[in-house]
């Protein structure tokens, strides 16, 4: 966790998504992308 957020990487950007646990699998939405960085919304836990 990342200042709250679950973090990854896809694709050689950073992904920040919130309410999210280490290792728990995710769907997210990008809600904001800037070069080399996505702020995701959780759509469903996997």
């Amino acid at each position: 966790m990342y200042g709250g957020d679950g973090l990854a990487r896809l694709d050689g950007r950073v992904v920040f998504t919130p309410f999210v646990l280490p290792g728990e699998r995710i769907l997210a939405r990008a809600e904001q992308e800037k070069p080399g960085l996505v702020r995701a919304r959780m759509l469903e836990g996997l």
